[in-house]
């Protein structure tokens, strides 16, 4: 067990390997909303967390298109 934490995992650069990205986002957009609610109040923590999982998504999937943009611009 402990030898998997020194050898990497082999993630490929297509694009469904990314797919790995969002539950990472989902998760520290759940934290955040967390530490910015001082009472938990279930529903409106889970509004917020998808609000902002889908603009922090929206907002990555924006700033990829620009950078494919400039490549394909360039290259």
């Amino acid at each position: 067990m402990i030898a998997s934490f020194t050898a990497p995992i082999d993630i490929g650069c297509n694009p469904q390997q990314f797919l790995w990205a969002i539950p990472l986002l989902i998760i520290v957009c759940f934290i955040v909303r967390l530490e910015k609610n001082p009472v938990f109040d279930g529903p409106k923590i889970f509004r917020e967390t998808v609000r902002l999982s889908l603009c922090a998504a929206g907002v990555m999937v924006l700033l990829a298109l620009i950078i494919f943009g400039i490549v394909e611009f360039f290259c």
